[in-house]
């Protein structure tokens, strides 16, 4: 069952813009079951790393210490990771050292969202942040937020009833639920899009980053 969450709308969004320009052999890190592998298909190789066994990832691990060779990879996916990651310098560390140079790097993470994925939710980064921690290491191409005031208004308020009434326990009230988000959400999307000022930019849910290796 899916149930609209702008977050996830936006997500999807910036990595099928660029999942096109990745090619070689790529690493999903934190990937699950491979939500996004479909997207990436100019790549010869795609594996996801994953913490839990249960997924059955290709390769079991943590990022932080990542069992891959220096400058094996062409492309690297972190996405909604490093903020449930104690350590986010090493796990940036490592992803370098397993990259090419001029390897590209996909980071999403969040700023404005519930605590999650408890008790492993550490961080919440501002596209400050974020340059810090790349800079040694990668050229920043791209920073860019995720929705602004209203979606970020729309998110919360959305995750509020999932949590609230365990709406994905609940298949009917679930569904009706996602017909109120789409209409809510899509709204919400729009009125970012329609809102450039200054302050509407002050509230994004969250920071989607495309790097390369220096």
């Amino acid at each position: 069952m899916i149930i609209f969450q702008p977050d996830r709308y936006l997500l999807r969004k910036f990595i099928a813009t660029h999942a096109p320009t990745f090619s070689g052999s790529i690493l999903d890190t934190g990937g699950g079951k491979g939500r996004y592998r479909h997207l990436f298909t100019s790549v010869k190789e795609y594996r996801i790393l994953d913490i839990d066994p249960s997924v059955q990832p290709d390769i079991t691990g943590s990022i932080e210490h990542i069992p891959l060779q220096d400058s094996s990879l062409d492309g690297i996916i972190c996405t909604q990771v490093l903020g449930d990651v104690w350590n986010i310098v090493k796990a940036i560390q490592e992803m370098c050292r397993i990259l090419k140079p001029g390897g590209k790097l996909l980071i999403t993470e969040s700023l404005l969202n519930e605590e999650h994925d408890e008790p492993c939710d550490y961080w919440r980064c501002t596209q400050f942040s974020w340059k810090k921690l790349l800079e040694q290491h990668f050229f920043v191409e791209t920073i860019e937020p995720r929705g602004g005031f209203y979606s970020h208004m729309a998110q919360d308020r959305i995750r509020f009833m999932i949590e609230r009434y365990s709406l994905y326990k609940r298949p009917l009230l679930g569904r009706l639920t996602h017909m109120y988000a789409l209409i809510v959400g899509k709204y919400a999307l729009l009125r970012d899009q329609w809102d450039t000022s200054a302050a509407n930019k002050k509230f994004p849910i969250g920071y989607c980053i495309l790097a390369r290796k220096k």
